[in-house]
């Protein structure tokens, strides 16, 4: 009779320590944060209005580069001639240095604009990628609140190449080590598709081409 009873009394206790220790497990749980990754330069790449901006401005660029140039040769024509110029019987040393002054002064004009213009074109690289960024925190933040988010980590989801030291370095850096494939833990393609989605390119400038946000689309649990 004392073994059935004891017997019973130590079937009670196991029976209370395991549901402790679930109920333990269980709650660590549902403590633990949120954890999502998010491929920032993947983002980068393939979103529609960052591209058009990139691209306004680059077509930008090519065009004060291809009138600087001209100007530039220009200059130099009126540089080759001036051995001509002074070997001219007509052309007084008083005409002859006028002319080489006005080349001088062209010429530092003409590199102070330079200065000027990739100061305004670096600036303006800088601003559409804040506009761009500005976007994608909206739009995670969005994300995150409707699903009690914590955590949203850059990660960068570009296959590595071992005979590319650089590539080796970005996977070394890469701030997150390992997460499971195909699954909602990276949220990059959901966001990327819905803001792409909603690009309207014509009213796309800088500082009012992105759309109005009507809701990120939430995947199921």
């Amino acid at each position: 009779m004392k073994k059935q009873n004891l017997m019973i009394v130590f079937l009670a206790t196991m029976v209370a320590l395991v549901s402790v220790l679930g109920t333990t497990a269980s709650a660590e749980t549902t403590t633990l944060p949120k954890v999502v990754v998010f491929d920032t330069a993947k983002f980068f790449k393939e979103y529609k209005l960052f591209k058009d901006l990139m691209t306004a401005l680059q077509t930008d660029v090519q065009t004060q580069e291809q009138k600087m140039n001209q100007e530039k040769e220009a200059l130099d024509a009126r540089t080759a001639k001036l051995p001509q110029l002074k070997a001219n019987p007509q052309c007084t040393p008083a005409a002859y240095k006028q002319e080489e002054e006005n080349i001088m002064k062209a010429k530092a004009d003409l590199v102070a604009r330079v200065s000027i213009q990739k100061r305004e074109f670096m600036e303006r690289e800088a601003a559409i990628y804040n506009q761009v960024f500005d976007a994608l925190q909206a739009e995670v933040l969005q994300y995150a609140n409707a699903r009690q988010v914590d955590l949203v980590l850059r990660v960068d989801t570009t296959p590595s190449n071992p005979e590319d030291p650089q590539s080796i370095i970005r996977r070394v850096n890469n701030p997150v080590v390992w997460y499971r494939p195909n699954s909602y833990v990276d949220i990059t393609p959901l966001l990327l598709s819905e803001m792409n989605r909603r690009y309207n390119p014509v009213g796309a400038t800088q500082g009012s081409g992105v759309a109005e946000r009507p809701g990120v689309a939430i995947p199921p649990r």
